[in-house]
């Protein structure tokens, strides 16, 4: 993948995106898997340089499916590796942000919110009341 670049950068995101789309849906991944991804993608200083040079988006779309899982609950990360994850994805939100110079107007950040279904209730009445006023 590598060879690939930018997109490959982008097609091993994708991959990690669906194993955490696979626990989501299953609870079938095993912690571990978590953490040997997160040491392999996000701690690894090589492979950071190689997201840094051809795609650093790919690399903060990883750190934010890896940090999904741990809110959630579903990933019982060893300790060491979250801090690590949690300091990474401060140090590829920086990269980005130096990328984007002065930016003007609307953008996506990426910024995970964990919402509950109690956070969701609703919400109907809410847009509805929103749409009519």
């Amino acid at each position: 993948m590598k060879r690939h670049g930018y997109k490959g950068a982008g097609e091993i995101s994708k991959r990690i995106g669906r194993v955490y789309g696979w626990e989501a849906t299953t609870r079938e991944v095993d912690d571990w898997i978590f953490d040997d991804i997160t040491k392999t993608f996000v701690l690894d200083d090589e492979m950071r340089k190689f997201f840094e040079e051809n795609n650093p988006w790919a690399l903060e779309e990883i750190g934010r499916r890896l940090l999904e899982p741990y809110e959630r609950g579903l990933w019982d990360a060893d300790p060491e590796v979250i801090d690590g994850l949690k300091n990474a994805y401060l140090e590829i939100e920086g990269w980005i942000e130096e990328r984007m110079g002065d930016v003007k107007g609307d953008f996506q950040g990426g910024s995970i919110d964990v919402m509950t279904m109690e956070d969701v209730a609703g919400w109907k009445e809410k847009v509805a009341k929103v749409m009519e006023g």
